[in-house]
């Protein structure tokens, strides 16, 4: 008995060099520049405790001033302390006004449970900012 190999157009090689250039292509940034931005650091206290695990965000309040809506966030370690990140890879805020939400879930990762803080620091925050290019950003927020 004979066995015949027939090579396919899609042979092993070219399907190699297909992924790889829908890598490439796919993983592309949108070619948007970043904006300026400046380090932005602070603290969170609740009830006059560190508040650990907290979600911090800053969105500019003038997107068509920054040219972008993009927000910073950040989390607060075991003392409260934050640090802000753009787009995930870049540390700092866009220079100008944001609106601050803070937001922390009760519950654990496995079995988060509802919002910890009143609507007033989060989906509904009165809490603004800002971000100076020259100055220090390091803010302090004490929730009640």
């Amino acid at each position: 008995m004979r066995v015949v190999c027939q090579t396919s157009f899609l042979s092993i090689p070219r399907i190699v060099l297909i992924c790889g250039l829908v890598a490439v292509i796919g993983c592309g940034g949108s070619g948007a520049p970043i904006p300026k931005l400046a380090p932005v650091t602070g603290k969170v206290e609740f009830q006059g405790k560190p508040l650990e695990g907290a979600s911090v965000s800053f969105s500019p309040e003038q997107a068509a001033e920054t040219g972008s809506q993009r927000t910073s966030i950040g989390r607060t370690d075991e003392n409260g302390v934050f640090t802000l990140m753009y787009n995930g890879d870049y540390e700092g805020a866009i220079i100008g006004t944001h609106i601050v939400r803070i937001s922390k879930l009760e519950g654990t990762d496995e079995e988060p449970g509802g919002e910890m803080l009143q609507a007033k620091y989060n989906v509904q925050s009165t809490l603004t900012e800002t971000v100076s290019a020259d100055g220090l950003n390091d803010f302090f927020f004490e929730l009640k």
